[in-house]
């Protein structure tokens, strides 16, 4: 009996614990909960939209996801090419115009075929948009013109930053790349532009805004939109191969005149209470006689002592203002009263 009774008492021990990790199991105690990954609302893949790639060379591409809310969401990333013979892309992103010898851990791309391929990264079913990978032969030169037959401009020498329409004027390029005396720009892709100040020229001034081809452009063309008055350098690169700058001139600053507020423009010499500010305009003229706005000036006095100069205003008693912006404007002579 007495065997029993512990055979007994260990049972109901035994039954106990269970119970208790049962209770705690459903919330009398703590507990861990597995959540599975959040299924993206959106994956990015970069670069993009447009890589170009030499036959051998590889490019890593980065994917990205988002929630519904917008929040970032960490993923696990599967990359797929639409034609591996002409790019393969490894585990990890990294992506060979032409075979990777391993898609786990990548050493060697061996060239394949020229073409283009589209690259998407996937997590649980949900594709980024296909990234274009044109593949291409070797570089060997680029070169850049103007497009011919293009509408006039008001000079052949600058373009006025404000063109009788009250925009910026324009030209638009377009380059070329050659594998040798082949020309192999339809193969090319997007090209790279940039502009750079020429050498000696010390304005930090950007002469020329560069504007990438509309969607149904060609990926070779770029549009030079004047900017600031001044000059620029402009070139391509393709294949990690440079094309001969072209210069780009934003036409200078001719004139500048000043007027008082309240005063008609042929008035130089004004009266102004000591204590008192008034406001002078400025207006500037670029050497094709359009008028420029949103031009950076430099105001200056003659006697800063008794003058004080913010932007545009005087806030003390005034004897004379100058303006200036690579022309100097007429001074104004301000008496004190």
């Amino acid at each position: 009996m007495g065997r029993v009774a512990a055979v007994r008492s260990l049972a109901c021990s035994f039954l106990g614990l269970l119970g208790c990790f049962f209770l705690a199991s459903c919330g009398g105690g703590t507990s861990t909960q597995v959540t599975n990954n959040e299924v993206p609302a959106i994956v990015n893949l970069t670069p993009a939209p447009n890589v170009s790639l030499e036959v051998g060379k590889f490019v890593g591409f980065a994917a990205a996801a988002q929630n519904s809310a917008g929040r970032p969401i960490t993923e696990t990333f599967s990359f797929q090419s639409s034609a591996p013979n002409i790019v393969t892309v490894s585990s990890s992103g990294l992506a060979c115009a032409g075979t990777w010898d391993s898609l786990t851990v990548p050493s060697v791309c061996t060239p394949g075929s020229t073409g283009i391929a589209q690259v998407t990264a996937v997590a649980h079913g949900v594709p980024s948009a296909p990234v274009t990978v044109y593949v291409h032969q070797h570089v060997t030169s680029v070169v850049i013109n103007k497009v011919p037959n293009q509408p006039p401009t008001l000079s052949n020498i600058c373009l006025s930053k404000r063109a009788p329409s009250g925009n910026p004027e324009s030209w638009l390029y377009q380059a070329f790349a050659f594998n040798g005396n082949t020309d192999i720009t339809s193969s090319v892709g997007p090209f790279t532009w940039q502009s750079t100040a020429p050498s000696g020229q010390t304005s930090a001034a950007i002469a020329v805004t560069l504007i990438g081809p509309a969607v149904t452009a060609p990926l070779n063309q770029e549009t030079a939109q004047a900017n600031n008055p001044g000059s620029t350098l402009i070139s391509a690169s393709a294949g990690g191969v440079n094309s001969q700058p072209v210069s780009f001139t934003t036409c200078p600053v001719q004139t500048i005149s000043l007027a008082a507020v309240n005063n008609p423009p042929t008035t130089t010499s004004f009266t102004v209470t000591t204590g008192t500010a008034t406001t002078l305009n400025a207006t500037v003229t670029d050497s094709l006689g359009m008028p420029l706005t949103g031009v950076s000036l430099t105001w200056s006095t003659s006697n800063p002592i008794s003058v004080g100069v913010a932007g545009s205003t005087s806030s003390r008693s005034i004897r004379s203002l100058i303006a200036s912006s690579c022309s100097e404007s007429a001074t104004h002579r301000l008496h004190v009263c």
